[in-house]
């Protein structure tokens, strides 16, 4: 294209520095940045959105922040996209219980009059919950209903994981919160099924998973290859109950041979 005095314009340049990035190849990206402008072709709100992206999941977090600086040196004006892709980015902060630059950016969008969406908070949901940020999170989920937000299967997973995590003491929340999905039309699929099964065999109770696991059957779902391990696990688990047992191998007999497990 440039070999043949061909001039791009500025959707042509989106696309090849969002490309780059998705690809990982931010270096490259950046080098199509600046041949644009030096080109004439200013940048938009697109072409910023997809070069902070680039960086952010290259966990290159001291670039964002210098690139935000020449957004609003040039006048452009962040949207949706622009913070999303920083507090997503900021999250792989949060697996080590830094919050603060992800929260920051939460308030700085708020403040410019962007509203989170359910993405937003799904990234900062996620990153309080794998730091077993419990309280944090369930305010945080809230707002989410204060705001008008409506949580979408991402956000009921990934509330439910952390709660299973959290241990027996949540599993009660965990199954009240399956049963509001239902009950507000968001259907939980598979890996919402195998999410709360894993909680409730880590706290050995084969009984419950019994029952979600009829229930994932009259859906058409089957369990993956972590949670039918830990149900034959449980048949050799000392800690298990004779009569538990009992009602697993009579579970298994009753199946004859059906796919339940994806093993």
């Amino acid at each position: 294209m440039f070999d043949n005095n061909i001039a791009p314009n500025i959707e042509t340049y989106n696309t090849l520095i969002d490309m780059y990035c998705k690809e990982g190849n931010v270096n490259e990206a950046r080098a199509i940045f600046e041949l644009m402008i030096k080109r004439g072709v200013n940048p938009n709100v697109i072409t910023y959105n997809a070069l902070l992206d680039g960086y952010c999941l290259r966990g290159e977090m001291a670039k964002p922040k210098n690139l935000m600086d020449v957004i609003v040196k040039d006048g452009i004006v962040p949207d949706i996209v622009t913070f999303n892709s920083l507090i997503n980015g900021y999250y792989a902060l949060c697996k080590e219980n830094k919050f603060q630059p992800a929260f920051q950016q939460f308030e700085e969008m708020k403040d410019q009059r962007v509203a989170p969406d359910e993405v937003t908070y799904n990234s900062l949901l996620d990153g309080l919950l794998k730091n077993a940020e419990i309280d944090t999170a369930i305010s945080l989920r809230r707002e989410m209903d204060n705001n008008g937000v409506a949580p979408d299967i991402f956000t009921y997973s990934i509330i439910i994981n952390g709660l299973c995590e959290a241990g027996q003491g949540k599993l009660g929340d965990a199954t009240k919160l399956l049963k509001r999905m239902e009950d507000t039309g968001c259907s939980p699929d598979e890996c919402t099924y195998n999410t709360i099964i894993k909680g409730f065999l880590n706290a050995n109770d084969v009984a419950k998973n019994l029952d979600f696991l009829h229930i994932m059957g009259a859906e058409g779902f089957i369990a993956d290859a972590t949670t039918a391990s830990l149900f034959m696990g449980l048949l050799i688990d000392p800690n298990v109950s004779d009569t538990d047992k009992a009602l697993l191998q009579k579970y298994l007999r009753e199946c004859n041979g059906k796919l339940v497990f994806s093993i």
